[in-house]
């Protein structure tokens, strides 16, 4: 799954639904972050500004 690629920053809860841990991704979290949007299959993730 997506989510699990960076586990610091994405939580699946018991809902099924993903959970931000943290408003801001570090730069050095930023390639991560860009692999598991990237890799997300039904486009759940993105990233912003």
């Amino acid at each position: 799954m997506c989510v699990s690629l960076v586990p610091e920053i994405f939580d699946v809860g018991d809902d099924g639904k993903v959970r931000l841990l943290t408003e801001t991704v570090e730069a050095s979290q930023v390639a991560d972050a860009q692999l598991a949007v990237d890799s997300c299959p039904v486009q759940a993730l993105r990233l912003t500004d």
